[in-house]
């Protein structure tokens, strides 16, 4: 089963979105974290800025810091320091070990690259299994330091903000970009969908008409074009295969004629029951079959060229009928002839070929019968239409009938149909009869060796109703 072109390109589209969706938390992760290590840097380098002598002497240290800071909410994040001077043996016990630690490592601080912070360097520091984020002032010696866990726990509820947000926000974009994909393939598939529409109307009676495709998109007019090229070169391959059939045919006529009334004037002369004489027969029975075989291709190719003008008239369609099931009985008396055709179902049609018709579907259900078989006619009519059933049973259906039965010298299994009589072209008129008629002709069968051939058609084709 072949994937639907919308589903799969949604599909990818959705995949797109998801992909973005990752990228974009992973890079905007890691940028937004280092711009909110930027952010407290340049707090902390305003707080020892402003501040450094205030941390040394102790007094006011933490208002100068909330004031500093206050002039960005991200640089007042922390709210606690550890300062430490140059002369870090003056400090309290708990931060002595760690100021100790800021002076003695001399080689890992990092200067600044910003030049609104230049003197000042920072550092990754540990003590006692904790991590330690610190900005030293070069000129004087002054460190002043923050807990990394502080950091993180920021960073942690910050995403946690975010991942908050997206709960509520990301369905609604996922979808929109739904909605968004559905209208993008749809815009997309319009201008094809319209070319569908028009090449399914193509056939070989309306190829002389150039294709009429409405599209927005100049990427489309090329795509159109090729198409109409290719209807250009069909309407030129059709008018040469149908003039080619049609000259064949007229062509054939006239020798085939003349050959059989050789031949039925050689019969005519030899004597009767003569080994020549019924070689001059089978000929003659040959040279019908290819008068028939004629007759049919250049009807077919007429039908094909749109030139078969019909010579409608009323006929009782009940009283056909009724004559070719009494004509059944007379060439298979052994046969059951079943009718149930209702009468006075009166058909506006061109005589000629409606007996065509019957005749074609009439043979067929006589030579493809079984040796004691039966026939079952039906006929009813309803709402302007009517409907003609001709059933019979066979011996074999073949597998591919139902499907195949319409095709130009089909005749089924060829190891045994050339036992009966035929070509393969009656029901290939049949079909073009009943589309000149706007009718239908089906063939279908069951599991119980039965054919059954319908014909609907209605009363009076379309153009000639009157009130």
């Amino acid at each position: 089963m072949k994937k639907s072109f919308r589903l799969r390109l949604i599909l990818q589209f959705i995949f797109c979105i998801l992909l973005v969706s990752v990228l974009n938390r992973g890079f905007s992760q890691y940028f937004a974290n280092q711009y909110v290590q930027e952010r407290i840097e340049a707090g902390m380098v305003k707080v020892l800025q402003q501040c450094g002598d205030r941390y040394k002497r102790g007094i006011g240290a933490h208002e100068c810091s909330e004031e500093v800071r206050a002039n960005s909410w991200m640089e007042s994040l922390p709210k606690s320091y550890v300062f430490c001077d140059k002369d870090w043996r003056t400090m309290d016990k708990p931060d002595v070990g760690l100021c100790q630690k800021t002076q003695d490592a001399n080689s890992i601080w990092h200067v600044f690259d910003s030049p609104e912070h230049m003197g000042f360097e920072s550092a990754e520091l540990t003590w006692n299994d904790k991590a330690w984020h610190a900005i030293r002032q070069a000129s004087t010696g002054r460190v002043l330091m923050v807990s990394q866990a502080v950091l993180d726990q920021f960073i942690e509820e910050l995403w946690g903000i975010r991942n908050r947000v997206m709960l509520y926000v990301f369905p609604v974009i996922f979808l929109m970009m739904l909605v968004v994909s559905w209208l993008m393939t749809t815009a997309m598939l319009r201008p094809l969908n319209s070319i569908k529409d028009t090449l399914e109307k193509l056939s070989s009676k309306n190829l002389s008409e150039p294709l009429v495709v409405s599209t927005a998109y100049a990427e489309f007019e090329r795509f159109t074009s090729v198409f109409e090229e290719l209807r250009g070169r069909l309407h030129n391959s059709f008018l040469q295969s149908q003039r080619f059939a049609a000259d064949a045919s007229h062509e054939l006529r006239t020798p085939l004629t003349i050959l059989r009334g050789h031949v039925e004037m050689g019969i005519a002369e030899l004597p009767a029951g003569s080994e020549a004489q019924i070689r001059l027969r089978l000929m003659g029975e040959e040279i019908e079959r290819l008068i028939d075989i004629t007759e049919k291709l250049l009807l077919l190719s007429k039908a094909d060229a749109n030139s078969i003008k019909l010579d409608l008239v009323e006929i009782n369609l009940s009283d056909v009928i009724n004559q070719f099931a009494a004509d059944a009985q007379l060439y298979r008396p052994h046969f059951k002839v079943t009718t149930a055709i209702q009468p006075q179902v009166i058909w506006r049609c061109d005589k000629g070929l409606v007996n065509q018709l019957v005749q074609n579907i009439f043979t067929n259900a006589i030579n493809y019968n079984l040796p004691n078989g039966w026939l079952d006619f039906k006929l009813h009519q309803a709402d302007g239409s009517f409907e003609l059933t001709i059933s019979n049973p066979t011996s074999e259906v073949v597998a591919d009938l139902s499907g195949r039965a319409f095709e130009r010298f089909y005749r089924g299994d060829s190891s045994h149909t050339r036992q009966v009589d035929g070509h393969g072209l009656g029901l290939s008129l049949c079909i073009e009869i009943m589309h000149l008629h706007h009718g239908q002709i089906t063939l279908h069968t069951d599991g119980q060796n039965l054919v059954h051939v319908s014909v609907k058609a209605p009363l009076s084709p379309p153009n000639t109703w009157v009130d």
